[in-house]
């Protein structure tokens, strides 16, 4: 893992696979298997949501490796296999980036 984010109470984790060209299932493991490890053994996440809807950065991916299919499917499987999760976490983090937009907009109107 090479970075968390606590937002609003949830604890998002993001794993970046510098050089992978793909998603493989190995990934996807250690993954989901972080995220147990956060809520099951770190006192400080046990009463968080741990969100690994979007964990995964495959920095070599190719268009067709990176597909939305894919991704899709991989939100699910972060989320326990609940779709209404899947896009409750994806809002949530859709939320948060547009926030940062807002105030990227607001630095550079200021000068």
């Amino acid at each position: 893992m090479d970075a968390l984010v606590v937002l609003d109470g949830i604890i998002f984790h993001i794993e970046f696979k510098v050089g992978a060209e793909k998603y493989d299932a190995s990934a996807v493991d250690q993954v989901m298997d972080y995220a147990l490890d956060l809520k099951n053994f770190h006192a400080g996440s046990h009463s968080r949501r741990i969100d690994s809807s979007r964990a995964m950065s495959v920095t070599e991916a190719t268009p067709e490796v990176a597909d939305l299919d894919l991704a899709a499917d991989q939100v699910i499987a972060a989320c326990g296999g609940e779709p209404r999760e899947a896009v409750k976490s994806l809002l949530v983090a859709n939320d948060f980036l547009e926030r940062q937009l807002d105030e990227l907009r607001a630095k550079v109107s200021a000068g």
